[in-house]
């Protein structure tokens, strides 16, 4: 009878232990599930060094903005919002010591000690407002955070990129398209997943088609122009296409391999089987990716002149 209740007790324990580990899981997932976009190991940062000096090769710039003969001044302010481990940051600030140059993202994978002296980072969501005062920095840039931001909060970020930037200062934003053009069936399908999960996080999939409407939409805001490159995926792309395709590689395999097979209810080596296929697909679609920068000033604000003049 002692043993037929210590039987009892010992599998109602082992129930009450499945289900905290299955709540648990549970949780670990959702969390994982929130946080996918931000950086999570070396591999995420090498990532994003690397496709930094990709987009520079392809754009044979780190800007747009007509702002080359200011950076020569000691009086000009950088920002760079969204600066990750701040490889742009680091090498714009090398390149022109004069100038005042600052990154933030809410995760501090940028350097803290050996970095330039004109150079600075801080830990900041933009989400809860930039700890900077009004019209601060004289060249304001946000880059490649379209899987960070939930759609209803563009508005309110690039808002806050304008409250900073001074009047005649210029802003910018970099992004790509989160959807591949002439895509095979493979990549399609393991697309079109990626595009159900981060829209059911609350992610606006079509944001580089949107940015210009919000920047018209800011009276403040003039001269809005904007440029696009395509980004081949694979052999057929020479060695850019090659690179891009190492760079798709290493974000399914250390990103989003925590929480896409989950999504699509497969084990991890039939989510690497879809990726593989995608890879025998690349060169006969000529599949590529489009690129996006745009570019506005700020306009002198009336009451503001009267103010200074005064």
């Amino acid at each position: 009878m002692g043993n037929n209740n210590s039987s009892k007790s010992n599998k109602s324990k082992s129930r009450k232990n499945k289900q905290h580990i299955s709540v648990e899981t549970e949780l670990c997932q959702e969390s994982r599930n929130l946080i996918f976009h931000l950086p999570k190991n070396d591999q995420d940062i090498d990532r994003m060094q690397l496709q930094h000096f990709l987009f520079e090769h392809i754009w044979k710039s780190n800007y747009s903005s007509p702002i080359e003969h200011k950076l020569k001044s000691c009086d000009f302010k950088v920002l760079d919002v969204g600066c990750g481990p701040g490889t742009w940051l680091l090498e714009m600030s090398t390149q022109h010591p004069l100038v005042k140059f600052v990154g933030v993202d809410i995760v501090p994978v940028f350097p803290s000690e050996i970095k330039p002296t004109n150079l600075d980072f801080h830990k900041c969501d933009i989400n809860q407002g930039l700890p900077f005062k009004d019209n601060y920095f004289d060249f304001v840039r946000m880059s490649l955070i379209a899987t960070s931001l939930k759609g209803d909060q563009w508005n309110d970020a690039i808002r806050e990129l304008v409250r900073v930037l001074k009047p005649n200062g210029y802003l910018e934003i970099v992004e790509k398209d989160l959807q591949a053009s002439n895509q095979g069936p493979c990549f399609k399908f393991l697309t079109d997943k990626f595009l159900n999960f981060i829209t059911s996080t609350g992610v606006n999939v079509h944001i580089t088609q949107q940015i210009p409407t919000i920047l018209s939409s800011i009276p403040s805001l003039t001269e809005i122009r904007s440029d696009v490159r395509e980004i081949p995926v694979g052999p057929l792309g020479g060695k850019f296409g090659t690179i891009y395709e190492e760079l798709l590689e290493m974000y399914i395999k250390n990103n989003l391999i925590d929480i896409l097979p989950n999504y699509m209810c497969i084990n991890e080596d039939q989510y690497l089987d879809i990726w593989k296929c995608c890879q025998l697909e690349f060169t006969k679609f000529a599949t590529n990716y489009k690129l996006f920068r745009f570019w506005a000033q700020k306009v002198v604000d009336n009451e503001e002149e009267v103010d200074n003049f005064i």
